[in-house]
């Protein structure tokens, strides 16, 4: 969505502009309508992130041309859109603009089909300038990335692999590395969940967000006076900063760059879901460097327990977590295999929560994940042998994999709750006289979160794709996806009723990742946008 900046004198045409025109399904979020070309000026000197004007020619106080010439002179000015509103007798003024570099202008009086036209090439015109700035940015980072290449394999030896360095002054010499100081603070900083990000976005997406993430952080990094910064890996970055002496202020320094550094990420990564977390650790020397990033990494970890967008510190002579050895419970299982048989949902999931929590206690994250993953398998396999349904090795292998892909322990506890209750649903349903279409909508439902193919859930009631999709079509006088986007909707308009999550937190709830097509899908579907239909029900 770009953002949209108005200034129109005329209070009817302002307010026209503003209800009429449905700025959000042309990809705009309007910012602000003013009635004067001063108060557009403070807001553009302001807001560097908002990228097309509409402004009317003549106002008072400033009018349009002046405000035309002014925003070429910000920094960012050239970037700017600029599209003017004139009457018939302010055509001279209009050709003016236009050598003055105004993308077009609009003659008044204007109708909806035109406002419409002339912003739809303006949305083009804003996209293919930003493929051609992201191509740009993306060449320049594989530029980067092939001249750090020795350093960070420098890097990698040095801290990972743990290889005993010749003469380390003449190797940080090659690589172009001062590390000078008394003391030293290192942080690691992660791309929060970048494994998901890159799973749904091309190559060139992933790559580019990460380059802007790092522009952000070098930024930050350099403005701390950081010795080095190099990216050691996918979505991940190690940092060297000069530290204190005194050690009571190591921890200060630390969450103050470390603040600093998710502030800029949250600021100016605000249309998209990034967060980072980070690990810091101290040492005095550089000799004492490698223990120390790995105390770091150690440190980063800990984001499985403290949540995402966190910043962990370690001292080398304190432990972060005191982990124990644990043993399978065993009896634990049995319990919640007893519940699962006598179709107790409250009780099995309240010790199956117990479990969860029982573990997280004390064992490390990646015994959490094994065990929880391990538990639901054996119930899944119970379910199987109990109730004689079919459980596709598929889905025994995409549970165990969605329970080891997640970073947090509050994100995981949630993702195995869901599991276990779909297992107890599961065995519920199959005594109940449903039929196979209803099984497979019933399905549908509870997985509506994410993508949903014909095929799973075909798959999930136990008959071919395209058997299930004749009876599908007999049944509801309707095909699969149009019956699927149905539902969403319907779903989508209970969350906008009843939750006062963003309109995009609500489109991935219901299966769609990217805000813009939820948005047109919604629209396609209703007639009017998720913002419309909330700003109605407030306005009863």
């Amino acid at each position: 969505m770009y953002r949209i900046l108005i200034a129109e004198d005329e209070l009817p045409s302002r307010k026209w502009l503003m209800k009429k025109i449905d700025w959000e399904a042309l990809g705009f979020e309007l910012v602000a309508a003013v009635p004067n070309g001063a108060e557009a000026w403070e807001l553009l000197q302001a807001r560097p992130d908002i990228r097309v004007v509409l402004t009317d020619i003549r106002m008072p106080q400033l009018d349009g041309l002046e405000l035309t010439r002014r925003i070429r002179t910000l920094p960012h000015g050239a970037d700017i859109e600029i599209v003017i509103l004139s009457g018939f007798g302010d055509f001279a003024y209009a050709q003016e603009a236009i050598r003055g570099h105004v993308g077009d202008y609009l003659l008044k009086p204007v109708s909806k089909e035109q406002v419409e036209t002339v912003f739809e090439n303006v949305y083009k015109k804003l996209d293919n300038r930003a493929d051609a700035t992201d191509r740009l940015l993306v060449a320049d980072q594989l530029r980067r990335e092939k001249e750090d290449e020795g350093k960070r394999d420098f890097y990698k030896k040095w801290f990972e692999k743990q290889e005993k360095i010749g003469d380390l002054s003449e190797e940080l010499i090659e690589h172009g590395i001062e590390l000078e100081g008394d003391a030293f603070v290192l942080m690691v900083v992660e791309i929060d969940q970048f494994a998901r990000f890159a799973a749904s976005h091309n190559e060139f997406d992933t790559r580019l967000c990460q380059f802007i993430v790092m522009n952000i952080l070098k930024e930050i990094a350099d403005g701390y006076s950081a010795l080095d910064s190099v990216l050691l890996g996918a979505g991940f970055a190690l940092f060297i900063f000069p530290g204190p002496v005194e050690s009571n202020f190591r921890a200060q320094l630390t969450a103050t760059i470390g603040e600093a550094m998710q502030e800029a990420i949250h600021r100016f990564m605000r249309p998209f879901p990034i967060t980072v977390s980070i690990g810091a650790a101290f040492c005095d020397t550089s000799e004492q460097m490698p223990a120390c990033y790995r105390s770091a990494v150690e440190a980063l970890r800990l984001k499985f327990f403290t949540g995402l967008s966190s910043l962990n510190c370690k001292d080398a002579s304190t432990p972060l977590r005191i982990e124990k050895e644990i043993a399978y419970p065993v009896e634990t299982e049995k319990q919640v295999a007893s519940c699962l048989k006598r179709g107790e949902t409250d009780r099995g999931v309240a010790l199956f929560e117990q479990f969860l929590d029982t573990i997280a206690a004390s064992a490390s994250s990646s015994v959490i994940r094994v065990m929880t993953a391990e538990m639901l398998v054996h119930l899944l396999k119970e379910m199987r042998e109990v109730k004689s349904l079919p459980v596709p090795a598929e889905f025994m292998l995409k549970f165990t994999e969605e329970i080891k892909s997640e970073e947090t322990f509050s994100s995981l506890r949630l993702k195995a709750v869901e599991h276990f209750r779909f297992i107890m649903w599961t065995v519920a349903q199959d005594g109940k006289e449903l039929s196979i279409v209803a099984r497979g909508i019933e399905y549908m439902k509870i997985k509506l979160n994410r993508d949903i193919s014909l095929q799973e859930v075909a798959e999930y009631v136990g008959v071919s794709s395209s058997y299930f999709s004749v009876l599908f079509k007999q049944e509801k006088t309707c095909n699969f996806v149009d019956y699927l986007i149905r539902i969403r909707m319907e779903r989508s308009l209970e969350l906008l009723e009843s939750t006062g999550n963003t309109i995009a937190t609500i489109g991935e709830e219901v299966g769609y990742q990217n805000y813009r097509y939820f948005t047109k899908v919604f629209k396609e579907y209703h007639g009017f946008t998720p913002t419309q239909y909330r700003e109605g029900i407030r306005s009863l």
